[in-house]
This record gives structure tokens, sequence and C-alpha cells, in this order.
């Protein structure tokens, strides 16, 4: 069902009888609780920056912000039914408020498929993109559940290894037709309409006022005004050095590129919402993201897709290849043209994609994979890259997580060979990398699934923000212009947090 209705008529839709076309909404072909749809047009909406601050105080929100130029669809939601957590190697689903917790399960990617199981249905049309499914993250460490690598440095953020929220109701917004759709589901427990009600009527608050935006805001600094103090994992110099160690890596034939990556720290007085806000007036991003896991705040602003499943087509998105914006204009020309000109730049990418197309090879069915895009210049606010695209069509019996299996960590991010690049990389890096360089996005239970790379993202906690940046290493590399690779970044976090 679909209306413009206000809070009150929002409230009397939801609780009279289904119609005729309401019937035809509810579907349950395997068995699954899938219970009522509903789909609401909610006029004069606030955006989806504006929105997350009325949702302030609601347990697990999440935001989805397409903020790039080719972005269409932003989902905001909270109040998650359920909460999968992966802690200290124990995988548990938490319900409703948390006060039960499940069994002991034996790894996120299993916890993810039997949600999927438990809560899996088809696409209904007229309800819009989102039919309910799990938002979160798995982080970086999570791929020791995959193969066998060396055990993780110890964790000082205190985050979850992963964490996803079941949401059976949420609010998107179409950049393309500019309505905003009130979405969402009773799935068993009774209480599906009752949170979505509970939504709309916090972003029909009359006189409520969102956070402010970032844009113009001044940077955060410290209680004196003064700069915000970074700390590196690793120094200047032991970036350097370790950088040659991975060249010396690539000379014995160990492997052709590792990805090294070091993380900033900050101490912070603003929220992991406000420094969101404050990174998208930076760089706004195609794959934006916000999750409050009630344990820290998770702000992304990543440019790049891990995996985007649709109807069995598979899509990856890999980046490799960086350099600054210019000063001026013609700096900024030249720049550009000289990294679409990097043979050095070109051959990472290249190499990247192999690996994908290996990953994508165990789950795909032969002959479909294709590379619809090499090495193609983009331009972001303060970086330029080179993307490529990898696509596929799964093979029948596989589905999302049979995918995430089969990619993660992504290969961008790690290095190839992919075992031997994480295994060397575990000697490098002195700290965990958490969500930064994780997976971060969208399960849905129509089996389709949105991810992206968690790069330039940030984790807010205890008064403390970190940051993780890194540079893929190859034999011609020079490590000094690898290191201001890793500079330039950060630069949008540098700013949003006070500290430029």
């Amino acid at each position: 069902m679909r209306g413009t209705i206000g809070t009150q008529g929002l409230a009397v839709l939801l609780q009279r009888p289904a119609s005729q076309e309401e019937d035809s909404l509810r579907r349950s072909p395997t068995g699954a609780a899938t219970g009522e749809l509903a789909a609401v047009e909610l006029p004069h909406a606030p955006s989806p920056t504006e929105a997350l601050g009325r949702l302030e105080g609601l347990p697990g929100r999440v935001l989805l912000h397409s903020a790039g130029p080719r972005g269409r669809y932003s989902f905001l939601a909270a109040v998650p039914r359920a909460v999968l957590v992966t802690r200290a190697g124990e995988t548990r689903v938490l319900e409703g408020d948390g006060a039960r917790a499940g069994p002991i399960i034996s790894d996120p990617f299993t916890g993810l498929e039997q949600l999927l199981a438990r809560f899996g249905s088809t696409p209904s049309p007229g309800v819009g993109p989102f039919s309910g499914g799990m938002v979160g993250f798995l982080s970086y460490e999570c791929g020791r559940y995959l193969e066998r690598l060396p055990a993780p440095p110890p964790d000082d953020l205190g985050m979850p290894e992963a964490w996803f929220g079941v949401y059976d109701c949420a609010v998107v917004w179409d950049r393309v037709s500019g309505r905003c759709i009130a979405t969402g589901a009773d799935r068993g427990d009774g209480k599906g309409m009752d949170r979505l009600q509970a939504i709309c009527a916090r972003l029909h608050e009359e006189g409520k006022t969102a956070v402010s935006t970032g844009a113009g805001t001044p940077p955060a600094g410290t209680a004196s005004g003064g700069r915000v103090p970074l700390t590196s994992a690793l120094s200047r110099s032991e970036f350097l050095t370790r950088v040659e160690r991975i060249r010396a890596y690539v000379r014995a034939g160990d492997l052709f590129q590792a990805n090294l990556t070091r993380r900033i720290d900050a101490p912070t007085q603003i929220s992991g919402e406000e420094l969101y806000r404050r990174l998208l007036a930076e760089s706004p991003a195609e794959f934006s993201a916000y999750l409050d896991t009630g344990e820290g705040e998770v702000a992304s602003i990543s440019p790049e897709l891990f995996l985007s499943v649709r109807d069995g087509k598979v899509r990856t998105g890999p980046i490799k290849g960086t350099a600054p914006r210019g000063k001026n204009e013609e700096e900024d020309r030249a720049l550009s043209a000289a990294l679409a000109a990097s043979a050095k730049d070109r051959a990472e990418n290249v190499m990247i994609v192999d690996l994908l197309r290996n990953d994508f090879s165990r789950v795909c069915r032969a002959g479909s994979i294709r590379v619809p895009r090499l090495a193609e210049l983009e331009t972001l606010p303060t970086v330029h890259h080179l993307v490529s695209s990898v696509t596929g069509v799964l093979e029948p019996a596989a589905g999302a997580v049979d995918l995430l299996r089969a990619t993660f960590p992504g290969g961008s991010i790690t290095g190839a060979p992919k075992i031997r690049a994480m295994e060397i990389l575990s000697e490098l890096e002195p700290v965990r990398r958490g969500v930064y360089t994780g997976a971060l996005g969208i399960l849905s239970f129509d089996g389709s699934m949105d991810l992206s790379v968690a790069i330039r993202t940030a984790v807010v906690r205890d008064g403390r923000a970190s940051y993780g940046t890194g540079a893929g290493i190859t034999l011609p590399s020079d490590a000094e212009a690898e290191w201001q690779e890793t500079e330039e970044k950060a630069l949008a976090f540098v700013r949003a947090i006070g500290a430029a």
C-alpha cells in the first residue's frame, strides 16, 4: 500500500484491516514470518541527515546515504528488532532490547545466513527498494573466520568484530523521484508497525530541530580553540621502513602487492554523528554511512563499492590508484592526467581486478564474469582515483552470503595474493584495523546486498576518534610517496576533526 499522509493518518493506516491490495503484499513463500508490508509516502520529509538527528536517542540508528552524484537511494532506520554481534570470537543474536541472547553461532557469516533464512522473503511490487534487512558491518578481522590467519593484535578500541541490526522498517529517500517513503512489516514479533509509527512520529515532530549539517561549521578544535592533536599507530619512519620490507617480500616472490595501513587517533568532544556530518561536508560520498552500535559510532564516507547483488547479478568496484587534487585548475588537470597515465597505478589496479575475478569465479557461473570498466579516472573532492568494475552472475545455488565468503575481505585493501598479503600485513601493522577496510552496508531479506569497502571510515568511542588510511605497495613504490598518499586520504578526517 502507498499513500501520502501525516503522522495521525499513518497511525490510522497501520491499525486498519488489510485491503485486497495489502493482502497481495503479504508473502511467505518459504514459510518465513514476513507479516504485513506497508509503504507510505511522507510529505515534507526532512533530508536524510536532518532526519538522523531527529531520531537521536533511539537505539541502533543507521543511515546509508548515497551522497555522491550517482547515488539514488538513502535508508534510515532505528530500533532493530534483533542485533547480531560478534565479540571475542563469539557470535550471538540479541533479541529485542538485548536482554535475550541466542546460542553461540560459529561465525558472523553463518549468523547472517541464519537470519536470512529466518526472515527471508521475495520482492514485492509497490513497497519501494526496502522490504527489511540487516544493516551493519564486518570488521577486517572477520577474515580469520574464513581463512587460517595469524592472531590479530590486541583489541584496543573495544568495538564488536561484527555488528548487524535487523530492521523491519525504514525511511527511504529516492533522489530521482524526489519522494520519501516509510516502509515496514511485522515479522513475527507483532511490533514492526509500532516501530515504523514511532520513527515517523519523530520525523514529523513539531519544532524538532536537526543537528548541524556540518557545512560551514567551524572545526571541532579543542576546548581552548587550538588544533586537535593527532597520533599515528605508525610513525612516518616506521611506515617508510615497512614499505621497504614489503618491497623486499615482493622481490623474494612472496607477493605482488600489499595494502599497508595505519590508524590515526584524535581526542574529540564531538559525537560520531557530528563527525559524520563534517566528513560529508568535506567529501560527499556514494556509500556514506552512519551507525550507532551502542558501544561506539561509525562514520564512513567510502567511495568504494565492495559488493552489490541484485537478482543473481553481482558487481564490485575496486579502487586502486590515487593522486591529490591540485591547488588550481591547471595543477589539478596535470595531476589527474599523470594518474591516468601511470603504469604503476594501472598495474596495481589490474592486479586487484584479476584477484577479484578469481574470487568471483568461486561462486559465479562459468563465462559470466566481465570487466566493463578498467582503471578509469574518477575525481572526488579531495583526491583522484582509478576505478574498475567486475561483474558476474551467481550460480543458481549461491546467495549473497556465499559471495561474501568468497570475497571477504576485499582485494583492494589486502593485496595479491590475498592470504599471503594478509599474513605479511599482520606482521607489519601494530593495531587492529577494526571496521576500517571491512565491509559495511545492507543485506536485504529479499537476497539483495549492497556493501561498501569501509575506507575513509572513523570510529568514535569514549572521547576518541580513530580513522584508518593506507596505500598499496608494489615493487616500484616510493616510500615517501606512499606515506604522502596516506596523508591525502586522511585529509577529510583531519579537517573534520579540527586538526588542520
